[in-house]
């Protein structure tokens, strides 16, 4: 079976006022998580955008190959949950029945 992850960290936007912290390394650390505990396979399996990477055209590419390599599955993800987080069906799913977005 294969999976497939696609994690975003920004901690530095254009105005500075702006910026966060831990954004990237949340992303890295869900990376490692991903490798270790879930058996994904580094880059092959995990896809990483960080910072000035993580720009609207480079998000929008890396959830439309998700997509183009999608297919129903009865495994979901690991479970992750944070406050606001929403899980968002891929075009043409419904949830439960296959590939699922989970913005945290």
């Amino acid at each position: 079976m294969t999976r497939k992850a696609f994690l975003v960290g920004i901690n530095r936007y254009p105005d500075p006022r702006n910026n966060l912290k831990g954004c990237v390394n949340d992303a890295l650390l869900m990376a490692k998580t991903l490798r270790e505990q879930y058996g994904f396979s580094g880059t092959a399996d995990i896809k990483l955008l960080t910072d000035e990477r993580a720009t609207t055209a480079n998000i929008r590419k890396g959830l439309e190959g998700l997509v183009a390599a999608a297919a129903p599955s009865p495994r979901a993800g690991p479970p992750i949950r944070k406050p606001g987080t929403i899980a968002i069906p891929a075009v043409g799913f419904t949830v439960g029945q296959g590939p699922t977005f989970l913005p945290i």
